[in-house]
């Protein structure tokens, strides 16, 4: 699945109401957590922020704690370019 179909999934996923798509958000958003703990890429990062906010508002505590996490982790690292 390219990065627009995924985006696009995630979107509509998030305007899904109940347990089963709040779960799944939940699920996806730490693995941006996890990609973003990791990555240098630039590109690769960038990307990953686009995904979150397609559906940051339904998990807004984690997005934002992800966030944070971002903004303390960027500064020590070297981004890397494609």
């Amino acid at each position: 699945m390219d990065k627009n179909q995924k985006h696009s999934l995630l979107s509509q996923l998030a305007q899904t109401q109940g347990e089963v798509a709040q779960k799944a958000l939940e699920k996806e958003a730490d693995k941006i957590a996890e990609a973003l703990q990791e990555e240098t890429n630039y590109n690769t990062i960038e990307q990953q922020i686009e995904l979150l906010g397609a559906f940051a508002y339904r998990v807004f505590a984690k997005a934002f704690a992800i966030a944070q996490s971002l903004l303390e982790r960027i500064s020590h690292i070297t981004l890397t370019h494609d």
